[in-house]
């Protein structure tokens, strides 16, 4: 499994962070691999879907992404199924001082075959997520503080 970790923190408030973060199509914004996110139908919270168009590994990929974890101000789980891959993007909110923390924890879970690329998924994975980092801090009004 490849996976990528993120903190941020930000001066926003856990909820104003966490709407942010829930309104994931607005990832372009601050997700420089994804060109395209849009909102499928008026759902809201858990269920809700997006279609959203990234690059990895120099592929352009179409992944449909669903809420399955809507806690508002306290976490957010996407989840997405391709042919031989699953995607998971947790977002955990913090109250921190005058505003919070924001994990970002991003995890790529080939299957089948697919697993025993796994060590060289890591590595794309991780050059892919590393450019997410200060684009994340902007959109959040807030710095990195440690990746993993």
């Amino acid at each position: 499994m490849a996976r990528f970790r993120l903190t941020v923190a930000s001066r926003l408030s856990s909820d104003e962070a966490f709407a942010r973060m829930a309104a994931f199509e607005r990832a372009p914004e601050w997700d420089p691999n994804t060109s395209e996110a849009h909102r499928v139908g008026e759902a809201t919270g858990v269920g809700a879907r997006f279609d959203i168009t990234t690059v990895f590994g120099g592929r352009t990929l179409a992944a449909s992404y669903r809420i399955t974890t809507h806690e508002p101000a306290r976490l957010l789980v996407l989840e997405s199924n391709l042919p031989n891959v699953d995607l998971r993007d947790e977002i955990t909110i913090a109250p921190s001082g005058a505003g919070c923390e924001v994990t970002y924890d991003a995890r790529l879970m080939p299957r089948g075959l697919w697993r025993a690329a796994d060590p060289l998924l890591q590595v794309l994975f991780t050059r892919t997520c590393r450019r997410t980092e200060g684009p994340l801090a902007t959109y959040l009004d807030g710095q990195t503080l440690h990746t993993m």
